[in-house]
């Protein structure tokens, strides 16, 4: 990102990478933090396509649903939505992880790891497509 980058869409990959870096501690921190790592996953990724998305100038409603997000980005970049495709399966980790009467499937330390992977990786991937 540059000077020129709108403040908005700055302040969507700053919050990004912060739910990056409290998903990366949350798990050093211990084990027991999984479902919050995941959470914070989850949210980098969201910020991160919504960073992209205000960029182009995409109207975009409130929502944690990666797949109606991606479908956005698909409509302007086709590549990078399928590059980042895996995110899809974060959309679970916004609310289901949160509270003890919506977990369905408990959580794993190899599950918070891997959604760690996919948001860093869609993080990177629209901050790349930001120079593009």
């Amino acid at each position: 990102m540059t000077v020129t980058t709108p403040k908005i869409v700055q302040q969507w990959f700053k919050y990004a990478r912060n739910d990056l870096n409290m998903a990366k501690a949350s798990l050093e921190l211990s084990s027991s933090y999984k479902n919050i790592s995941a959470f914070h996953s989850q949210q980098c990724a969201e910020k991160a396509v919504k960073g992209y998305l205000a960029f182009k100038k995409i109207r975009f409603h409130k929502t944690h649903n990666m797949t109606e997000l991606l479908d956005l980005v698909n409509s302007v970049d086709a590549k990078l939505a399928k590059n980042i495709s895996k995110a899809k399966t974060l959309t679970i980790y916004a609310v289901i992880y949160r509270y003890p009467d919506a977990e369905r499937k408990p959580m794993t330390v190899a599950k918070a790891k891997a959604a760690f992977k996919i948001a860093d990786h869609v993080l990177n991937m629209c901050i790349e497509a930001l120079k593009a």
